[in-house]
């Protein structure tokens, strides 16, 4: 996507090859135990001094595997014309 954090006219594309890890493809692994209502931990929060709602916080372990170093791909420098640049 473009850089939002500055007007160089630049963008980058980006590619995702998802699936099985065995495949070469990016998969989410998850920790403990994965199933139903167990998978996150939550934590309740109360209302804050400044703030007039209260809220949850739900946590989870988990991470991305990649299964090849060819599953992510990324093309950059291309600018605002569709020319690659380098």
């Amino acid at each position: 996507g473009k850089d939002s954090g500055n007007d160089s006219g630049m963008s980058s594309m980006y590619a995702i090859r998802f699936g099985q890890i065995s495949d070469g493809g990016l998969q989410l692994v998850v920790g403990g135990e994965t199933g139903g209502a167990s998978f996150f931990k939550m934590t309740e929060l109360d209302a804050l001094e400044d703030y007039d709602a209260a809220g949850i916080r739900l946590r989870a372990y988990v991470t991305l595997a990649l299964g090849s170093s060819r599953a992510l791909g990324r093309i950059h420098s291309i600018d605002e014309d569709g020319t690659i640049i380098g």
